[in-house]
């Protein structure tokens, strides 16, 4: 499949991780500033995976990684797993692959570690938050967009961040599409991607009102 798609990079491509960063960072996305837990984690390791290089040109394929959820956890989730290899899925899935990275952070710990320590209330959003990740872990490879994002805006709810409003929604659809584009690989899939990338931009330039 070609690499762009009406002037748009390609979902999963170089230059659509491009136009996905700089449109999640246009609305905010990238802003970690309010942000504490999870949220902060999955921004924190889009940013680095984005401003890094390209992960797969150096042989690592980000699809092979997450092909059976519980070997995923030994091969992101490890203490001692090259940084690489986690920007590679970041690289191809986008946000939800950052998210996917840090349910295997938090699966590995959870097998080999048992309950996190720190503080008991960082601790107790994380038990909170964890199901959505093991989930959306485990589900990955066929949940529906819609599904996917339900389980999103679970965690965006449950870290307390505002996940209603337009702008909130615009930008949790922009990296489900964006996901479910890289992973689908489809026409239609791709297309959604695109209008949801549009309707990102259009809200930064108040085309559309939030």
């Amino acid at each position: 499949m070609r690499d762009r798609i009406r002037g748009r990079g390609k979902a999963g491509s170089s230059t659509g991780a491009r136009d996905l960063w700089i449109a999640a960072g246009a609305l905010g996305g990238c802003d970690t500033t309010s942000m504490t837990g999870v949220s902060q984690r999955v921004v924190e390791l889009f940013c680095a995976a984005m401003c890094s290089e390209d992960a797969e040109a150096s042989g690592i394929c980000a699809h092979e990684l997450l092909v059976d959820p519980r070997r995923a956890v030994g091969l992101l989730g490890a203490p001692d797993v090259p940084m690489a290899a986690r920007h590679a899925v970041v690289q191809l899935y986008g946000g939800v692959g950052a998210l996917l990275v840090v349910a295997c952070e938090e699966s590995w710990r959870e097998r080999y570690e048992g309950r996190v320590p720190g503080d008991s209330a960082g601790a107790e959003q994380l038990e909170v938050v964890r199901p959505y990740l093991v989930e959306l872990l485990r589900r990955f490879h066929d949940v529906s967009p819609g599904d996917m994002d339900r389980l999103v805006e679970a965690i965006e709810r449950e870290e307390g961040l505002p996940f209603h409003d337009e702008a909130s929604a615009a930008r949790r659809w922009l990296h489900v599409t964006y996901a479910v584009a890289a992973r689908d690989d489809t026409d239609e899939a791709h297309r959604a991607y695109v209008q949801a990338l549009d309707r990102v931009l259009a809200l930064k330039r108040g085309l559309v009102p939030t």
